[in-house]
């Protein structure tokens, strides 16, 4: 079964995050606010809220990523950023998944960063600065920590992952997930 985590310093957005979301085909949404003070947002029974502030030195929401970690046991783990939704092709690769590999898959992005026709970010590279966190889907026993104090962390998570699973890969060359949909 699928987990969704979700560092949100970005309450605004969860009503939109939330609509995307496909609860059918999930175990759990787990939200991770940055905060000190205990939030809650939703009462659904597949809607996990916690809070968990960014350390000092943290960054990019990786301190709440490594927190929502925690309260996953098995089954596989999707990173949602509280900047964007779920692509709607997402959920059409949930049921092929399984959970003893990880997957990646292409992005679609408005932000120029990537020159290649379309916009679109291949996932087929699971590498420190070729891929982005809204493209894995990983096995929570495969899963380390987030280096919470470097911004490329979710590239090194991945990158680690890849290394010692290599065989376990498996790449769909479709676009599945958004990058920062919310901001466009």
């Amino acid at each position: 079964m699928l987990t969704i985590i979700t560092p949100c310093s970005r309450p605004e957005n969860l009503d939109t995050l939330r609509a995307s979301i496909n609860f059918d085909l999930i175990q759990r949404w787990i939200i991770v606010h940055d905060s000190k003070e205990p939030k809650a947002v939703y009462d659904h029974p597949k809607i996990l809220e916690i809070s968990h502030p960014t350390p000092p030195r943290g960054c990019a929401g990786h301190a709440q990523r490594n927190a929502g970690m925690r309260h996953v046991k098995y089954g596989l783990i999707y990173f949602l950023d509280d900047d964007t939704i779920m692509h709607p092709d997402f959920w059409t690769l949930v049921p092929d998944f399984a959970d003893d590999q990880f997957y990646t898959f292409d992005q679609q992005r408005w932000d120029g960063f990537v020159s290649t026709p379309g916009g679109i970010f291949k996932g087929d590279t699971p590498r420190l600065r070729k891929i982005d966190t809204a493209q894995y889907v990983v096995p929570i026993r495969m899963a380390r920590d987030f280096d919470e104090t470097s911004y490329v962390a979710d590239g090194l998570f991945i990158e680690d992952i890849y290394l010692r699973f290599q065989h376990e890969h498996v790449y769909f060359p479709v676009v599945a997930c958004y990058y920062n949909y919310l901001r466009k």
